[in-house]
């Protein structure tokens, strides 16, 4: 999915149970631990002495490793500290299968969403943009973006210009992009279901059609989402302003009177049937900000708040007071975090190499009657939950593995000495290494270790060095 992760508070909800294979499909045949049993020590290897539950290093509440060493007369600092967030109750490991071109997946995720009243746009001229009358055409938007990233698309099939008259049905070598008009949840949406072979990537989006006969009013035309502090961004580059929805809305509360626990239960059996888009409960997170970067204006050390779903008309942001706007429903980041630990999110597409690729998620927008929208982007699915609880190696052994590393490094070809002073806790999508025909990736805890020039990604079940990055 498209967000930067990030932890909030949030009040704990239920543990779910999901079900656990029989056997762990990994290198060392692992079995379940579904019973929170002892691990076998002799799958693990050097680090099989330090494993712990997460629930016992969150006794500690702050993990801490410093030590200054000397290699062949270079010094390797660690200065490094982690806090658990409170809301980590546990680490749940999954497996994944990476997304692929498929037209069976297609046909069953329309199914499942329209029924028998999906309708295929495929009149290459029913879906032109046209910027005054369609301002709030949200799915036209998205696939606009998807058409002008060179992330998305080779070089030579990336738009620059014209992209106002996008086909509503367009099939390429490298990708597809094909749009349904249909009924869901009492609406009638459209749904755009995006696959780059390019980049490996499935998209999903869905909206309602019309914005205004959604929200019951004809003159509301536009919607946008506010950030964890409270704050909405309206307007354009060249005319824009920040809402503060608890003050200047402060006298128009959210119609969307759902708990904590009712959202993420109800994302949950919306998506749970649906091929290939399961979200376990586990990796939907409220209090996670929906906007890449920073918020627009944070206030101080004050908690985040859940991202709200804010509808209103052209004359709103001409009003002072906002008139005429409506907070309805909420916007939930998906796919970013596990139990409020992020996913690993590179920097560039070389940060991944060969071992893991960038996971993803997305946005799901949710009222009093469901989930009304959605934008998600997968480069896996989910298939199954390895173990509900996994054991995490500390960082002193995951250090262990770096000062290994560092033995068989010319520390002569290092200009400097090395200052470790950053450490996480990150989930990592891992290819493993075995002889099956297919790519098969783990979703797995890692520490992740930073110095000011390099960052190091290191297995937490068992301590191995899965690469570095300079």
């Amino acid at each position: 999915m498209m967000l930067m992760a990030g932890c909030g508070q949030k009040p704990a909800d239920e543990v779910v149970e999901y079900p656990v294979g029989e056997t762990v499909k990994t290198e060392a045949e692992k079995t379940s631990v579904e019973d929170n049993s002892e691990y076998d020590s002799e799958d693990y290897g050097e680090a099989a002495g330090t494993l712990a539950y997460i629930s016992e290093y969150q006794k500690e509440g702050t993990l801490s490793y410093n030590k200054e060493l000397t290699i062949d007369g270079m010094k390797i600092t660690y200065d490094l500290s982690y806090t658990i967030p409170e809301e980590v109750d546990r680490v749940p490991t999954y497996k994944v299968n990476v997304v692929s071109d498929n037209e069976a997946l297609e046909a069953d995720i329309v199914s499942a969403l329209f029924g028998d009243t999906a309708v295929p746009m495929k009149d290459s001229n029913a879906f032109e943009y046209h910027y005054e009358e369609d301002y709030g055409n949200f799915l036209f938007a998205e696939l606009q973006k998807r058409m002008s990233d060179n992330w998305w698309l080779e070089p030579e099939d990336v738009h620059y210009a014209d992209l106002d008259t996008l086909s509503s049905w367009i099939d390429k070598t490298t990708y597809y992009s094909h749009i349904y008009e249909g009924e869901y949840n009492g609406n009638t949406c459209r749904l755009l279901i995006f696959y780059s072979e390019y980049a490996k990537r499935l998209y999903v989006s869905l909206y309602p059609k019309n914005i205004g006969e959604f929200i019951g009013d004809t003159s509301i035309t536009q919607m946008g989402c506010s950030d964890i502090s409270g704050s909405l961004l309206i307007g354009n580059w060249d005319n824009s302003r920040i809402i503060d929805l608890n003050g200047t809305m402060s006298d128009r509360s959210n119609k969307a009177d759902l708990s904590d626990k009712d959202i993420s239960r109800t994302i949950y059996e919306t998506f749970k049937d649906v091929p290939g888009m399961l979200i376990p409960e586990d990796q939907i997170d409220l209090y996670e900000n929906i906007y890449e970067g920073k918020t627009f204006d944070i206030k101080g050390d004050s908690l985040p708040v859940k991202c709200e779903c804010v509808f209103y008309t052209d004359k709103s942001m001409q009003s002072e007071n906002f008139d005429g706007a409506v907070r309805n429903g909420y916007a939930v980041s998906v796919g970013n975090t596990v139990n409020g630990i992020p996913i690993y999110k590179p920097n560039t597409p070389d940060d991944i190499g060969d071992y893991s690729k960038e996971f993803k998620g997305g946005v799901v927008l949710i009222d009093n009657n469901g989930v009304f929208g959605f934008n998600l982007e997968y480069a896996f699915t989910i298939e199954d939950v390895i173990y509900d609880d996994t054991p995490l190696i500390n960082i002193e052994s995951a250090v262990t593995e770096l000062n290994h590393f560092y033995d068989n490094v010319n520390m002569e070809d290092l200009y400097s000495n090395v200052d470790f002073i950053d450490i996480d806790l990150v989930y990592f999508p891992l290819k493993l290494d075995n002889d099956s025909e297919e790519e098969e990736y783990e979703l797995i805890p890692t520490w992740v270790i930073r110095s000011q020039e390099e960052r190091y990604i290191i297995n937490a079940m068992d301590g191995s060095l899965i690469f570095d990055i300079n």
